[in-house]
C-alpha cells in the first residue's frame, strides 16, 4: 500500500520532496502534498511548503514499525 511505503521511507527522519517520493510510491505530487499538508497540520510531520519537502516529527518517528508486514 501506497500510505505504508510512505511512512517507512519517512521513518529514516531525512528530508524528502515530494517530487522523489511521489516517484517511489507511485502516487500523484498533488495528493501527498494534500496529505502532507494534513499531517503537518496535526504535528505528525514538518512540511516546508517552499521546497516541497517533508520529514516526521521525531516525537512519531519512533511509534513507526520498523518493518511494514507484507500482505
Amino acid at each position: 500500500m501506497p500510505i505504508e511505503k510512505f511512512f517507512k521511507i519517512l521513518k529514516d527522519g531525512e528530508w524528502h520532496t515530494l517530487t522523489n517520493l511521489s516517484d517511489q510510491i507511485h502516487v500523484k505530487t498533488r495528493t501527498l502534498t494534500e496529505l502532507s499538508q494534513f499531517l503537518s497540520n496535526h504535528g505528525i510531520i514538518s512540511y516546508d511548503n517552499e521546497t516541497q519537502r517533508i520529514k516526521i516529527e521525531s516525537k512519531w518517528q519512533n511509534l513507526l514499525p520498523d518493518e511494514i508486514e507484507q500482505q
